[in-house]
């Protein structure tokens, strides 16, 4: 993560690193406040808006001479044009619009039209619509180009507008330099099918704000580089993305404003952007199966507002100069909530990481599952802030962080922490209620999982190995009913097990620990229960205690490089092959 975390707030953090990649005014990133308009309702109302943008009417079609290209359909041999009429159109040959005229190209105001561009190409001026519909169903645009002669800056510059349109299909389209491909208000029930976004001034596909729409689906499209390539900024429902490539943008799919509820995105692949997907709005309910992420110079998936996300069968690859995560799940400002997340059967990587970046980041978030997830990545310090693969914070003076599991995952090769559950960094407040059950936890540099001022957590089942300097467990700065429980802690640089001064009333029961290069287990706080452990072959002191009021019932420790326990009371050490004591700690010499 990098370092302005710590002074700006997550809105402002997403707005920084997105014109560092990409020159343009901050205010083009702002995301909402909490407070959001009444979610849709799907009622006829929602047909009777404003349309989205004027324009002066062009001449109704004629029937035209020497155009012979469209047989049945109604041919359109010149443009600009106005459809007043129900049917099947069909344009006849390239057309470019002349540039003196503000008037989209086709303009539909009847219902039930079919228009087939036969493969034509319409090239517009840097000013004006294409297709332009306004308060009409049962519109269907199909198989052809439509195209600015350059990239444009003029924000009427657009590839298709639609204000308030009821079921449209629109396929096997090129889209091509308008400042926006598509831009769309008030509308219910569109599809784009097998079309190509391509060098859009600004935005490939927008959503306006202060609008309504609902069943928007995009599938089997390919996106090229632009700033944004679909920008959610309205209320709405039920949005599919399947089978979709995005290359090359700030932001590949962001919600900005209002709530979005019922989003699917699933086999899509996501390549060399800044942030891949950003949910900044409130959403809900949203799910992201079998994509593919690679070369994320940000966040790949970033949370910021909403409830039920489910992520899925995906892969997440880094870019080299990624210095704040591949996913973030963070409560954007107090009053917002993040929850209800599960992350299962996914892969993380980033060999190359820059300083500073969390592979995945949880931060105020409340409810969240990862399970049989692989996180191979290699997080590095960034001057006094120390990441990890799993970092579980808290920020912005909102909630704290809890109930989250981290379940059967592969967790490894990091230069700073394996999993970081972190009430120091950034907002000291304490994350609670943490559990890592059966993970294989491996090659971290300072500890494979640290406990900085958590309470009520929990690591069991699972397998600690390879730090290169550091503790398998650490335990410190105030972390309480902490339990460690069932797990192999071995081939750590440091001790296995350490529980500083200030970190009592915690619990170390059924572990095996050994060959570590420091003490087994180290205990230097009080009210710490030690019960039931096995260890040896640590080169240090097997146990060593310098804690008060510290239990000790049944733990055997054998074969430790200085002594074997030090610090447990006497009456309860029994030698090899001495008298049984009850409760009694078996010694070695």
């Amino acid at each position: 993560m990098s370092p302005f975390f710590k002074s700006l707030s997550l809105h402002a953090a997403i707005i920084a690193a997105t014109v560092a990649h990409y020159p343009l005014e901050a205010k083009t990133l702002q995301f909402p406040p909490a407070n959001t308009p009444a979610k849709i309702q799907r009622t006829p109302d929602l047909l009777q808006t404003k349309k989205a943008k004027a324009h002066n009417s062009p001449k109704a079609l004629k029937n035209a001479t020497n155009c012979t290209a469209c047989k049945e359909p109604i041919a359109i041999c010149e443009l600009p044009v106005t459809i007043s009429k129900s049917g099947f159109y069909c344009l006849a040959k390239n057309v470019r619009l002349e540039c003196n005229t503000t008037d989209a190209a086709i303009t539909v105001e009847a219902d039930n039209v079919d228009i087939d561009l036969s493969n034509h190409v319409i090239t517009l001026s840097a000013s004006t619509s294409g297709i332009f519909a306004s308060d009409v169903n049962n519109l269907r645009v199909h198989g052809g180009t439509i195209q600015s002669a350059h990239t444009s800056a003029n924000e009427n510059s657009n590839a298709i507008l639609l204000s308030g349109v009821t079921d449209a299909t629109f396929q096997d389209l090129i889209l091509k330099n308008t400042f926006t491909g598509v831009d769309m208000s008030n509308c219910i029930d569109v599809l784009f099918s097998n079309c190509a976004f391509a060098g859009q001034g600004y935005e490939a596909m927008r959503v306006d704000t202060g609008t309504n729409f609902q069943g928007l689906t995009i599938e089997r499209c390919d996106f090229g580089p632009t700033l944004f390539h679909i920008g959610i900024n309205s209320n709405g429902q039920d949005v599919t993305l399947r089978s979709c490539s995005f290359t090359g943008a700030a932001i590949s799919f962001g919600v900005f404003e209002g709530e979005l509820t019922n989003l699917e995105i699933s086999n899509c692949n996501f390549f060399n952007t800044v942030y891949g997907i950003g949910l900044g709005g409130t959403t809900l309910n949203t799910q992201i199966r079998n994509c593919q992420f690679a070369q994320s110079s940000d966040a790949a998936v970033s949370l910021f507002n909403g409830q039920g996300l489910i992520i899925e069968d995906c892969t997440f690859q880094a870019a080299s100069n990624n210095a704040d995560a591949l996913l973030l799940v963070a409560a954007g400002d107090p009053t917002v909530t993040v929850a209800d997340v599960v992350v299962r059967n996914s892969t993380f990587s980033s060999p190359q990481a820059a300083p500073g970046f969390d592979t995945i980041l949880i931060a105020s978030a409340q409810g969240i599952l990862i399970d049989s997830c692989i996180i191979d990545a290699n997080p590095a310090p960034f001057i006094d802030f120390f990441p990890a693969n799993v970092h579980i914070i808290n920020a912005n003076n909102a909630t704290a962080s809890s109930d989250i599991k981290v379940r059967s995952c592969i967790i490894r090769n990091s230069a700073s922490y394996g999993i970081y559950c972190d009430g120091i960094q950034v907002d000291p407040t304490s994350p609670f209620a943490i559990e890592i059950d059966s993970c294989l936890i491996d090659g971290h540099t300072f500890a494979g999982v640290f406990f900085d001022s958590a309470q009520s957590c929990t690591i069991k089942n699972s397998i600690i190995t390879g730090t290169t300097s550091g503790p398998g467990i650490s335990v410190s700065d105030g972390s309480q009913s902490i339990t460690i429980l069932n797990n192999t802690i071995v081939n750590n640089a440091a001790q296995g097990i350490a529980i500083d001064a200030i970190s009592p009333s915690n619990n170390v029961i059924d572990n095996t620990v050994t060959d570590n290069g420091g003490d087994g287990i180290f205990i230097a706080s009080s009210g710490v229960t030690v019960k039931n452990n096995a260890v040896s072959r640590n080169g240090g002191n097997g146990i060593n205690n310098s804690g008060a009021l510290v239990e000790f019932y049944d733990n055997s420790a054998c074969n430790n490089g200085i002594q074997s326990c030090v610090g447990i009371p006497a009456g309860l050490v029994v030698a090899p092959g001495g008298t049984p004591v009850a409760g009694g700690n078996l010694c070695c010499p």
